[in-house]
């Protein structure tokens, strides 16, 4: 008898067969990987299928794929009962010593949860199945203060460094950490606007020179864009990958060699369309990273804020059924030019002089939610949100809890970037003025926090670029002339110049109100609850001591001098 040669196992074979069941959903992302070794490199190993959706039914190909290849029964039941949360999965097939190793990806979000599960499942065998946890955070590090130069490999530390200051880089993206058992297996930095490679191939010539690997597919690839590049971690041997990803509308590839073409042709695509109409009309910046609004917000009493804020943590001005303050009065009582604004004076805790607040804490505390749900005609349901100025996180869990929104918080407090990720919600550590929105938002929300940014034109032009509808709500000063104001902390301008601003830089107003007669009693429970605190400190808090002290001195003429404009735009 003639014996029969197994033929050899190959990814055209496995891409074929996952084609026949996944060729036709509706949206599907192929990648492929080039891992680079010691004095090895691979670019034939793994090609990864994400399909992406909304509806359980979405996933059924990948249910049928699972059990055609016969996945483990824990992966089954793994993928089947993540269906209801499901936003999108991926399956791979990777070739390793000739021998075949699957994985499946599960990426999920809870509804109302503000932070997505992204977990992978590995098997070469049915006994042998490895669970993997990813975590995304943006630059520059995670809420535990690691940086990705900390997490790699330390032959990798130096290229982990320099893509740390990498303009666009750290301006939208972030980097992936792969863990298993706490332990981190991988850091992966991401590219959203597809670069070329070669735009990094100085640094992956370092990296192939520093673990003595080839280098001469660097030539090869110039010209294909990179959507990952991922690094070993400290426990690891020392290796790197590339990946390459974009959406595939078109046929199903049939060989690998296909598959990579089709992804590099759709990648430069959709990095020429994003420098052209994206990148090519962000204005210059003006001004450095705000350090000292940061430094303002930061806080070592917590626990002080929590008396004086309330439970949530809602660091806005409430919105009270009830006017405290009549704007038509207010303004027949103070009408002074602005030469003639006089300066408030500071008045003792023990002044009589004080606006009416509630005895009754909870109807603070609804008042100071009020705030936020007022706006939830203007906020699209499930929507993705850019909640700017953060805070400790107050309006981004009731859109989440209430709406159900993608909620995206940035705040230039390192206090308030750890707290609010330690409650689970999506947040990143920068300064918005030198940042940039990572990716497109059905809402931009800029709470009391536009009156921090110094160039306030050039934010609401970059918005502009990457949001479809702006909600503000700013603290303005029509009387006095532009000023810095609380601290220092705050740039102030009035109502008029507000407007003037949305307008030129592109949105559309469709929705315009003063909301200071109804937020007006925010200043006495603040002032009420300060009394508990014996001075101290904390610049921040003594800063909103004396500003509450001051406001209550002459409410009406404060109120009717700083108007609380809440601005709709589209």
């Amino acid at each position: 008898m003639t014996g029969h040669t197994q033929p050899p196992i190959t990814i055209d074979s496995h891409l074929e067969q996952i084609g026949l069941f996944l060729r036709d959903c509706p949206k599907l992302i192929l990648e492929w990987s080039l891992s680079v070794r010691p004095r090895h490199i691979s670019d034939q190993e793994r090609v990864t299928c994400w399909v992406e959706g909304v509806q359980p039914g979405d996933f059924a190909a990948v249910s049928q794929l699972l059990t055609a290849i016969n996945a483990p029964a824990l992966v089954l039941q793994q993928q089947q009962a993540t269906l209801s949360t499901a936003i999108r999965q991926g399956i791979s097939v990777a070739l390793t010593n000739n021998q075949v190793e699957w994985r499946l990806y599960l990426h999920t979000r809870e509804p109302g949860q503000g932070r997505d599960q992204y977990r992978s499942y590995r098997w070469a065998e049915a006994s042998d199945v490895q669970m993997d946890s990813y975590r995304f955070y943006f630059f520059p590090e995670t809420p535990e203060g690691d940086k990705p130069l900390d997490l790699v490999h330390p032959v990798f530390a130096a290229a982990a460094a320099a893509l740390s200051q990498h303009d666009r880089l750290t301006k939208m993206s972030g980097f992936w950490l792969r863990s298993r058992a706490e332990q981190v297996l991988q850091v992966d930095f991401t590219f959203p606007w597809h670069p070329p490679l070669a735009e990094f191939a100085p640094t992956l010539q370092a990296l192939c020179q520093a673990i003595n690997a080839p280098a001469d597919w660097l030539t090869h690839y110039a010209a294909y864009p990179i959507r990952h590049l991922a690094f070993s971690g400290h426990n690891k041997e020392p290796a790197f990958t590339v990946y390459f990803s974009a959406p595939v509308p078109g046929p199903w590839p049939t060989t690998l060699a296909e598959l990579k073409e089709i992804v590099s042709q759709q990648g430069q695509t959709i990095h020429n369309w994003l420098e052209t109409n994206l990148f090519a009309h962000v204005p210059p910046e003006t001004n450095q990273p705000n350090v000292a609004v940061g430094e303002f917000y930061d806080t070592q009493h917590l626990e002080s804020w929590r008396q004086v804020l309330g439970p949530n943590l809602h660091y806005h001005f409430g919105l009270f059924e009830t006017p405290t303050v009549s704007p038509a009065k207010a303004s027949s009582e103070f009408r002074v030019s602005r030469s003639e604004f006089p300066e408030f004076p500071q008045v003792p805790p023990s002044s009589p002089e004080f606006l009416p607040f509630p005895t009754d804490e909870s109807a603070a505390e609804v008042a100071f939610e009020r705030a936020v749900s007022v706006l939830y005609p203007f906020v699209p349901e499930r929507g993705r949100v850019y909640d700017i100025g953060c805070g400790w996180g107050g309006p981004a869990r009731l859109l989440l809890r209430d709406l159900d929104c993608r909620v995206e918080g940035i705040t230039a407090s390192r206090t308030q970037f750890r707290y609010c990720a330690s409650r689970g919600l999506p947040v990143r550590y920068g300064d918005v003025e030198t940042t940039l929105p990572a990716g497109t938002f059905d809402c931009m929300l800029l709470l009391e926090s536009l009156c921090h940014v110094r160039d306030k034109l050039r934010l609401l032009k970059v918005l502009r670029l990457f949001g479809k509808k702006l909600i503000i709500r700013d603290h303005c000063q029509d009387v006095a002339p532009a000023s810095l104001n609380f601290g220092g902390s705050m740039v102030m301008n009035s109502s008029n110049e507000l407007r003037q601003m949305v307008e030129q830089a592109g949105w559309n107003i469709i929705h315009w109100r003063n909301r200071r007669p109804e937020s007006m009693p925010s200043v006495a429970v603040w002032h009420s609850r300060l009394q508990n605190i014996p001075p101290g400190d904390d610049i921040h808090l003594e800063t909103l001591r004396a500003f509450c002290q001051r406001v209550l001195s002459c409410g009406p003429e404060w109120a009717t001098a700083n108007p609380l404009i809440e601005c709709v735009a589209e």
